[in-house]
């Protein structure tokens, strides 16, 4: 019977501690990106009525939200308009990090106040 070969300790634990460093990529997914919109909406002071369709009820048809664009092969939300909604609030509870496809994002003619996220800076398109 043949000894299987042993790998020293130290070469992997150095190998599981270099590959916890390494970032991990975050994933987001419809569903996070739904629960994502619907907690910053349910943030702000004042939303259109408009976007009743914002809601985790309705969350199989993210594409299909009120003011929402997803990308053709992904499913994943690429663009927001939200031009000229009368929204009241801030951007403090948008979760950029689940939008890693977003390219467009306009809020336009509203009410928001407050600083923009240092996060927004994490787009990466």
């Amino acid at each position: 019977m043949k000894a299987v070969p042993r790998i020293p300790f130290s070469l992997l634990f150095g190998t599981l501690l270099l590959l916890t460093l390494l970032p991990l990529k975050i994933t987001s997914s419809p569903r996070t990106q739904a629960e994502a919109l619907v907690k910053w909406k349910n943030s702000l002071s004042s939303a259109d009525p408009s976007l009743s369709s914002w809601s985790l009820s309705n969350v199989n048809n993210l594409c299909n939200w009120t003011s929402i664009v997803c990308g053709d092969s992904t499913g994943e939300v690429s663009q927001i308009h939200l031009s000229s909604l009368n929204l009241t609030g801030t951007l403090d509870e948008f979760d950029f990090s689940q939008f890693r496809n977003l390219t467009a994002f306009n809020l336009n003619n509203n009410n928001l106040l407050g600083t923009i996220p240092p996060a927004i800076g994490n787009l990466s398109r």
